[in-house]
């Protein structure tokens, strides 16, 4: 793995980051306007970023629209060092019946109380994704988050599995939008902290940054199976100086007209 002063090593490594490559490659990249764009039936495992990047840049500098109506569905992500899906400026993505399996830092263990990268599916913090339906998916052990979502607008995240992460379900606002008029629902989520971090959440909801545009809220999380999430017994020897907990449904900071309903924890 490659370290922060040049070289390379055989393990994790100490410094910050955790031993995050800078130079990433992915399958596929879909950019700058792009549209009516199908990902299917691929298997795709160890590149040392995404397995597919929705619009890599976070400013469209040549005046092109972000890249709209694009399906992912029906394909085996595994193994990649960054996550399964990676979006940032997208209008009308569908992540559907995919298996999206242990992506992360290989070498991720107990041992480590940050884990990151290892994303199913990742946001970027300064972007404003629009419409995002993410259904019907295994996320299985992927290092960090099963699935995140920053500064969404408008999301559907329903009938998906997700087991072996430090975090669920995750949606946070960035700096360039708001999290609002989310539907979570008939999610089945399961041994969560694995590896763990101080702060296990099996969905977890917060508006983060106070100045973003727009209102926050309208959440529903309804009818979600939520079940062993913290570090497991044995384990809190490898975090000195915390406690580590587990959170079943975390909703928080100024989100309004909420719904939690119906879940099983």
């Amino acid at each position: 793995f490659p370290q922060l002063a040049g070289g390379v090593a055989a393990t994790w490594g100490t410094w910050t980051g955790g031993g995050y490559i800078a130079n990433t490659g992915s399958f596929v990249t879909i950019d700058d306007g792009s549209n009516f764009v199908f990902v299917e039936r691929n298997e795709v495992y160890g590149f040392n970023g995404d397995a597919v990047t929705v619009s890599s840049t976070i400013t469209e500098s040549y005046g092109w629209a972000a890249p709209y109506d694009v399906y992912i569905d029906k394909n085996n992500f595994h193994d990649n060092y960054n996550s399964g899906v990676t979006y940032h400026n997208v209008t009308a993505l569908f992540i559907t019946n995919n298996k999206i399996i242990n992506n992360g830092h290989p070498s991720a263990s107990l041992a480590h109380t940050v884990i990151d990268p290892g994303y199913g599916i990742a946001s970027n913090n300064g972007t404003a994704p629009l419409n995002i339906n993410i259904n019907k998916n295994h996320f299985i052990g992927n290092k960090r988050k099963g699935i995140d979502a920053h500064s969404i607008d408008t999301a559907i995240i329903t009938d998906n599995i997700i087991k072996q992460s430090g975090y669920g379900i995750m949606c946070v606002n960035g700096s360039l939008g708001s999290i609002r008029n989310l539907v979570i629902s008939n999610n089945q989520i399961f041994d969560i902290a694995y590896p763990p971090s101080a702060q296990a959440t099996g969905i977890y909801v917060e508006k983060n940054i106070t100045g973003a545009v727009g209102s926050s809220g309208k959440v529903s999380i309804t009818g979600n199976i939520v079940q062993n999430v913290g570090v497991p017994p044995g384990s809190t020897a490898l975090f000195p100086g915390t406690t580590p907990k587990g959170i079943a449904i975390l909703i928080n900071d100024t989100l309004d007209d909420n719904i939690i309903s119906s879940n099983i924890v």
